[in-house]
């Protein structure tokens, strides 16, 4: 996959696995997608002018949202905290998540508010880092806490019950991980080290942490109707 380090697309498979999900989650013309955290608005950007949807970016840091505008200022990008959308109830037809639930320790209020503002039947596609089974300590809370320096990575098992629990039944998932190694090298290559890498802060690292176990992965999880009150979902 091409990965564009320089051109704010700074996550692995960059566009093209925004295109997968894309197809994946069957949008059409004209749908309605939101953004969570869309830095400087180029996913926003390549979802409105490629793929013809009416996309929404949100992002909690000003200075992107500023930096986006400034870029394409006829782009609909606003600050907003992924917990507490600005938006009505079922108003998007989908939501890409893209390397953006793994910096977030609170997936439960995002997924909410994700859940609230989808349609019935509408797509969630992530892409993101993951914690490969086997890898992860035992004990209390998430199996990822003690291992990685991003708050809200899980194991993809993790991942899956967090997402059953919100009312989302996941319809696919792949393994992405040759795309992270490429971009890994690719990002050593072009900044000398990682250290300034949205995936691993240094200041986040308790000492001897390995990264090793961690994976990447792309997935679509589809909001499911209501049963009885509650939000259904089942893992595949």
């Amino acid at each position: 996959m091409v990965i564009k380090l320089l051109e704010g697309v700074l996550r692995p498979g960059g566009l093209q696995i925004t295109a997968e999900l894309t197809k994946l989650c069957a949008f059409r013309p004209g749908d309605r997608v939101l953004d969570l955290g869309c830095g400087a608005g180029v996913t926003v950007e390549y979802l409105t002018e490629e793929w013809g949807l009416e996309a929404v970016g949100i992002d909690g840091d000003p200075l992107r949202v500023e930096e986006a505008k400034r870029r394409v200022p006829t782009l609909n990008i606003l600050t907003a905290d992924g917990a507490d959308l600005p938006f009505g109830d079922e108003l998007f037809d989908g939501i890409f998540a893209e390397c953006s639930f793994s910096v977030m320790d609170y997936h439960e209020a995002v997924l909410g508010e994700v859940f609230r503002v989808l349609k019935p039947g509408g797509k969630l596609a992530i892409s993101d880092l993951y914690i490969k089974e086997g890898f992860a300590r035992e004990g209390k809370g998430p199996a990822s806490a003690s291992r990685v320096c991003l708050a809200g990575a899980r194991t993809a098992q993790e991942l899956r019950g967090l997402l059953a629990e919100h009312g989302f039944r996941l319809i696919f998932w792949q393994d992405a991980s040759r795309s992270l190694a490429e971009f890994v090298a690719q990002y050593i290559m072009t900044y000398g080290s990682l250290d300034q890498a949205w995936l691993m802060p240094k200041e986040a690292c308790p000492k001897g942490t390995s990264k090793k176990g961690i994976g990447y992965f792309f997935a679509v999880a589809q909001k499911v109707e209501r049963n009885n009150g509650k939000r259904g979902g089942e893992n595949v």
